[in-house]
């Protein structure tokens, strides 16, 4: 290090200020779904734009075509939309006993787009029980599908590619 100076510089290239009272976008609780064949929760989580946590879900199962549904305005009707099960599946549901699961909706739906969510059997019109989702006034986070990432599927077997690479 001979010959060679040790000079500290403070150089500030920017700074942004962030008020202490900025309310920025977090998950947020609603209501909690209620109604026949036994469909209950706990307060629905509105994790982000397009994903929301129904926690201790119940449902009977009894039904021939019940489908989790959301759509415009603050009741279910036919113009509605399916909304995949935990799996992925847009089949009709099976029995739940307080079973906690995420969804996510379809597309590029979001919970701004929407007036209500809950159990609708598809075959004869019927609505099981209902919430109505405040979209406009949520601020949560946008979902990962917004901002063009795409969630890991499963873990990566790194010993297999390992091997390719030798």
């Amino acid at each position: 290090m001979s010959g060679w100076k040790l000079c500290p510089f403070s150089v500030n290239f920017g700074d942004v200020k962030i008020p202490k009272n900025l309310d920025y976008p977090k998950p947020q609780k609603i209501d909690a779904l209620n109604g026949v064949h036994a469909v209950s929760s706990e307060n629905i989580v509105v994790v982000d734009a397009q994903t929301l946590l129904i926690p201790s879900f119940s449902y009977d199962g009894e039904a021939p075509d019940a489908k989790f549904w959301v759509g415009r305005g603050p009741k279910p009707s036919s113009q509605g939309v399916r909304v995949a099960d935990e799996n992925g599946k847009e089949d009709p549901l099976r029995r739940y006993d307080r079973k906690t699961i995420v969804l996510t909706l379809p597309g590029d739906l979001t919970v701004f787009d929407i007036g209500h969510f809950g159990v609708w059997c598809e075959a004869f019109a019927v609505d099981f029980g209902h919430i109505r989702v405040p979209g406009r006034s949520l601020n949560v986070p946008p979902s990962l599908h917004m901002l063009g990432v795409s969630p890991q599927v499963g873990p990566r077997d790194f010993t297999r590619s390992a091997s390719r690479e030798r």
